[in-house]
């Protein structure tokens, strides 16, 4: 029965990612198919696009703007042929999509913290000043700026959905604005401070609070459509929601480091508790078996082997063994017994109540939230994972259950930012540098294999904070994937050749 699930549940979300992939090609009115518009690409946040980049991989060319800081948490975006980088330093960059040259710079005078958002011909950002200012995507020209008479100052990227801009200001004022010309169509006192992107989906936007509380506001008419209860954890800063399949995702920033999952249960034996079987070994994590050959009398993971070699074929095959799905069920009921533990929160769309609690881990961050999870074209979503070291696994949120895990060819530290975003049959895990100590690579979910990126020439780490609360994932657009670190943005494309260093943007 279980299996059965399994499969209708797969083919409902294949049906439905190939529903949203048809809607964005023929009816997506803010993007071209091919473009990455906004943060994680559409205003539900999805960080999903059926434009692929396959390996091996080169690197097309780089940019390095230091010493001019880029926030760490602003993503490329791409549209109208030019990939838009701001910069702290008040500068907002259209670098050509495929030389990495300055096609225009407009300096505005004050910093920008997040993501630019792009749609018909317009590139907008929101200052810290309180600005929000529409460019020419082709030139750089003014357009118009929106700027309020209260003091207000903006850290979230816009979101760009059906002709309206929508953003939050730290002060709490959640505002309506229209991409036309810049007019104030409403605004919200949320009565709470604000950190948080906001997501739109179906005339409805999405927004958290810093009361840790969930808010649906109809995008028409700025009314409040429900707020949810409030929730454990310390910030909702940095991160946005994901919309989908009916449900609004989030991740808070932890209340506490939970010990029982992160670093999961040092050396315990799963036959003490079945949650145990998900824990980082480290010593015995070695090229997609799980297992090492380290021996020794105080060597404690040991004993774990023979369990990972059970089921090494079938988690490498992209199958999750009946032990393994049974398991989850000990760490949803830890979650039931320990709320404040809980960092991924799932709430039903249309009225804001928590739907289930699912199986999760709180790592890939660095004294803030996990990363927000990414979407796949079944509907699955990627999250972080502990199974014989700090992984990845797909997520179905109607089963409730992870339902395969990817191995990385190398352990992760738990304790490093990393952030998903998907293209078609990839899946793009990116760390602040491409060999640092959290594995960075691209997961192919047909051929269950990982491919590493290239490295880079002059990965300067001096005058970076990439590593801390909050990065970027990567944008899939035109045949490129875009990153930014170290206040450097790199493009790679799919070589046909060994993988190649890339030329030096000018």
């Amino acid at each position: 029965m279980q299996e059965q699930a399994r499969d209708s549940t797969g083919l409902f979300w294949r049906i439905w990612g190939l529903a949203g992939a048809l809607w964005l090609l023929g009816g997506g009115a803010w993007a071209a198919a091919a473009d990455w518009p906004q943060l994680q690409h559409d205003p539900q946040r999805t960080g999903y696009t059926a434009e692929e980049v396959a390996p091996p991989f080169k690197v097309d060319w780089y940019r390095n703007f230091q010493p001019e800081r880029i926030s760490r948490h602003v993503q490329a975006v791409v549209h109208a042929g030019h990939v838009f980088v701001p910069s702290e330093e008040g500068n907002v960059y259209a670098l050509g999509e495929t030389d990495g040259q300055i096609a225009w710079k407009k300096a505005l005078g004050s910093p920008i913290e997040h993501t630019a958002a792009c749609a018909d011909g317009r590139v907008v950002v929101a200052l810290l000043d309180g600005r929000i200012v529409a460019l020419g995507a082709k030139t750089g020209e003014d357009l118009w700026t929106f700027k309020q008479r209260r003091r207000v100052n903006f850290t979230a990227a816009p979101c760009i959905a059906d002709g309206q801009v929508f953003i939050a200001s730290r002060q709490g004022i959640l505002y309506a604005i229209s991409l036309a010309d810049g007019s104030l169509l409403w605004e919200l006192n949320l009565d709470v401070p604000v950190y948080q992107t906001a997501a739109h989906d179906q005339g409805v936007v999405y927004i958290g609070g810093e009361d840790i509380r969930m808010r649906a506001v109809d995008a028409r008419s700025g009314r409040i459509i429900w707020t949810s209860e409030q929730f454990y954890g310390q910030s909702l800063k940095d991160n946005h929601p994901v919309v989908t399949g009916g449900y609004v995702l989030f991740r808070p920033m932890p209340v506490h480091p939970s010990r029982e999952y992160f670093n999961s249960n040092w050396g315990k034996h799963p036959a003490v508790r079945a949650d145990y079987i998900f824990q980082a070994t480290w010593d015995h994590y070695s090229e997609w078996t799980g297992f090492g050959d380290r021996k020794g009398p105080n060597d404690v993971q040991a004993k774990l082997t023979p369990i990972y070699q059970e089921m090494r074929d079938e988690v490498r095959a992209g199958r999750m063994p009946e032990r393994l799905m049974k398991a989850q069920e000990a760490v949803i009921e830890h979650y039931r017994n320990s709320p404040y533990d809980q960092t991924l929160f799932v709430l039903n769309q249309r009225d804001g109540r928590q739907a289930k609690i699912v199986p999760h881990f709180h790592l890939f961050h660095n004294n803030g939230a996990p990363p927000p999870p990414a979407v796949c074209q079944d509907g699955t979503v990627i999250i972080p994972w502990i199974y014989c070291s700090h992984v990845w696994a797909r997520l179905d949120l109607n089963l409730g259950r992870v339902v395969e895990i990817m191995l990385t060819p190398g352990g992760s530290n738990g304790d490093e930012t990393l952030y998903a975003s998907v293209g078609g049959r990839y899946f793009y895990a990116l760390h602040c540098e491409e060999t640092n100590a959290a594995y960075t690579g691209v997961f192919d979910f047909q051929t269950k294999t990982w491919a590493r990126l290239p490295s880079i020439e002059k990965r300067w780490w001096q005058l970076s904070d990439n590593t801390e609360s909050g990065a970027n994932a990567g944008s899939i657009a035109n045949g490129r994937l875009y990153h930014i670190v170290f206040h450097q943005v790199a493009a790679f494309s799919h070589s046909d050749q060994a993988p190649a260093r890339g030329r030096r943007g000018q």
